[in-house]
C-alpha cells in the first residue's frame, strides 16, 4: 500500500568515478528500504513493483533517491506500516494460508500417479503427488495388484491427511475410465 516501508534485497546499477575522472558502472545486490509510492503487478511474470524513495542510509544510494523493487515469489521481505489493522492482518493470514478456503477438493488421477489439489476461487494448491510405479499385467504374478493396492492405500492416506472434511464441501474425482 502507498506509504508503507518495504525492505528486501535488489540489484541496482552503482556508478563510480575514479581519480582520473572517469566512471564505470556495474550492478551491485543490496539491501534497500523504499517508502511506497506505486505499486504495479505483472500478471504475466508474477511479479509486484514496488516504486519509492530510498529510505534507509546506504554507501551506494543516497536518501530520497528513487528506485523500484521487484518482489516474487520465494523473495524475502518485510514491510512497515504505520498502522496494522485487522483488515491487513486478515489478508495475510489468508495468503499464507490459501486452502482453508478451499471448498473443494479435487483428486486427479492415471494408472501410478495421482495428484490431490484444493481448489478456492482463484487458486489450485496441490496438496501431494502419488507416484507408484505398476507393473504390467503377468499371467501367474500378483505383482500388479499389489502395487494397484498400494498405490490406492497411499492415495488413501494423503486424502485423510490433507482434507479437512469440516470445510470441504466436495471431493471431485478425475480419471480415465480403465483407472478404477
Amino acid at each position: 500500500q502507498t506509504g508503507d516501508l518495504v525492505r528486501c534485497t535488489t540489484i541496482r546499477k552503482v556508478m563510480k568515478e575514479t581519480s582520473t575522472g572517469s566512471t564505470s558502472s556495474n550492478k551491485m545486490r543490496m539491501m534497500l528500504t523504499i517508502e511506497v509510492k506505486k505499486v504495479d503487478f505483472d500478471v504475466d511474470s508474477l511479479q509486484l513493483r514496488l516504486s519509492g524513495t530510498n529510505q534507509s542510509e546506504n554507501e551506494h544510494v543516497r536518501m530520497g533517491a528513487h528506485h523500484t523493487i521487484t518482489l516474487e515469489l520465494g523473495r524475502a521481505f518485510s514491510i512497515e506500516k504505520v498502522c496494522w489493522d485487522q483488515v491487513f492482518l486478515d489478508i495475510i493470514e489468508e495468503a499464507c494460508h490459501p486452502e482453508r478456503g478451499a471448498e473443494i477438493a479435487a483428486v486427479v488421477m492415471q494408472p501410478g500417479l495421482a495428484h490431490l489439489c484444493m481448489v478456492t476461487g482463484s487458486l489450485t494448491i496441490t496438496k501431494a503427488k502419488i507416484e507408484i510405479t505398476i507393473p504390467k499385467k503377468r499371467t501367474g504374478s500378483t505383482n500388479h495388484q499389489k502395487a494397484i493396492n498400494r498405490f490406492f492405500g497411499a492415495l488413501y492416506r494423503a486424502i485423510l491427511q490433507h482434507i479437512d472434511f469440516d470445510k470441504v464441501k466436495c471431493i471431485l474425482l478425475a480419471s480415465p475410465g480403465y483407472v478404477k
